[in-house]
């Protein structure tokens, strides 16, 4: 089986990065071949893709998550350009499923919690499109962090963070 392994970033000692190398080597000596795709990857990560828009430090991401938390009203530009990130992240990820032939994905927190917005959308859209069979391995979750409770999008992050899909 192919498995595939997503999140903002898959690199470093942090701790998403580590329980995500214990699972994918489980996963190796039970005889399936793993995936990573991610927006920062260490130099020995197995079959990587990296989207560098996928990181949550990219700058884009940053700006839109600076305008979703700490207010209630959103500002006029947010739509446009979650949108249009979105749509980007969805068509990368598309293309990353298709090349791989992945036969189940794990998202690794980017359905938990707002570290990058437009990437939770493109991640839930892509499940329901595809149906491709999703383990959702959440870590943490945004009604836990002090940071995201203020934001001008609690609807969609109610259905995002983790989505509800079949």
């Amino acid at each position: 089986m192919k498995i595939g392994f997503v999140s903002t970033r898959l690199a470093g000692t942090d701790g998403v990065s580590l329980e995500t190398r214990k699972w994918a080597e489980i996963a190796r000596r039970l005889g399936h071949r793993v995936y990573y795709c991610a927006g920062q990857l260490d130099d020995d990560a197995p079959n990587p893709t990296l989207i560098p828009e996928l990181h949550f430090h990219d700058p884009e991401a940053e700006a839109i998550s600076g305008m979703v938390f700490g207010r209630m009203e959103p500002p006029p530009d947010l739509e446009r350009r979650l949108g249009r990130m979105t749509e980007q992240l969805t068509a990368a990820l598309h293309d990353w499923l298709r090349a791989s032939g992945l036969d189940v994905l794990v998202v690794e927190n980017a359905l938990a919690i707002p570290m990058h917005v437009p990437l939770g959308l493109a991640l839930a859209r892509v499940i329901e499109q595809t149906g491709i069979p999703t383990i959702g391995h959440h870590h943490d979750f945004y009604w836990e962090r002090q940071r995201f409770r203020l934001n001008c999008i609690p609807d969609l992050l109610r259905n995002t963070f983790p989505p509800d899909l079949p």
